[in-house]
């Protein structure tokens, strides 16, 4: 009974203190201006991508030779391509797949990985060396050559580099679950658990993945630009997205014959690739000093 009660006030506690900081990290979130502008860039090129087929002036598969490599004007903001395809209608049908790549590959990552280190270091001893030595292997190959073999190995297709990208994060995403995991799972409200007989699933999902969370976070957003720059470099060598779809990446591949002549083809998509990078960096920089104020400068 005692042991029950002790639980109950734990979670009471808990709850009360995680909205608590829930509260204090928005506020010092909101504090930061360059955060909020780039939550606010990365925001508007979603919405860009989404109201594609309403607001761009023509299809992203639409050619007229006739308009092949013309510059930027009123009628083609952008230009056109080699194929007298519309560049602005291009990119934003681009982004709904180099920021759906980027998302749902970073989610992938933060799944498995979490699922991984949480076993890790939940368990520790014997389970935890013989996973952390399988990721060291991981880990010794270096994260972009382990995007191209896995690339090579199952092809060319949006949903083979979603699987690609999602399984070079899954060692970092381990190990900072297990390190997170390491410095809660001896605390007062886990021993209570194990009293009244919580079983270790429950403990793991309510208790100990909750409360080691928030650096993810942080690495979640670093990771979505990572990984779009990233499919950019494979589409660019013929191992990400491929024409005619009009990923960033694969519209700077498609346009590198023309780098001298008609730079425009290169430079619009690489912008858009450039802002988005930079947007999430900066809402990821903010985020982690509103997470821990003590790591700010």
């Amino acid at each position: 009974m005692t042991n029950t009660i002790a639980v109950t006030e734990n979670k009471a506690v808990r709850k009360k203190r995680s909205q608590s900081q829930f509260v204090m990290t928005m506020n010092r979130l909101k504090k930061n201006k360059s955060a909020m502008l780039g939550l606010f860039i990365f925001i508007a090129l979603i919405i860009l991508a989404i109201l594609a087929p309403y607001i761009s002036p023509y299809g992203y598969a639409a050619m007229k030779m006739s308009e092949k490599l013309q510059g930027p004007s009123l009628k083609h903001w952008f230009g056109t391509d080699e194929l007298g395809r519309d560049v602005f209608s291009r990119i934003l049908y681009g982004g709904r797949y180099s920021l759906s790549v980027g998302v749902l590959a970073t989610l992938t990552g933060l799944i498995f990985g979490t699922i991984v280190g949480s076993i890790a270091g939940y368990y520790g001893g014997k389970v935890d060396n013989i996973i952390m030595r399988f990721l060291d292997i991981f880990q010794s190959i270096p994260s972009i050559l382990l995007v191209i073999v896995f690339s090579a190995a199952m092809g060319a297709g949006f949903d083979k580099t979603i699987i690609a990208l999602a399984i070079s994060m899954i060692p970092d995403v381990a190990r900072q679950m297990r390190a997170s995991i390491l410095r809660v799972r001896d605390e007062d409200y886990i021993e209570a658990a194990d009293a009244i007989g919580c079983s270790t699933f429950r403990q793991i999902t309510k208790y100990i993945i909750p409360n080691s969370f928030a650096p993810l976070l942080v690495w979640a957003t670093m990771s979505v630009a990572g990984a779009i720059l990233t499919t950019a470099s494979l589409s660019y060598i013929g191992l990400g997205i491929q024409p005619p779809i009009p990923e960033w990446g694969a519209m700077l591949s498609g346009a590198k014959t023309y780098l001298r002549t008609n730079a425009y083809l290169l430079i619009f998509p690489g912008m858009f690739i450039a802002i988005t990078v930079l947007g999430l960096n900066m809402f990821g920089d903010g985020l982690r000093d509103a997470l821990d104020p003590k790591l700010k400068d």
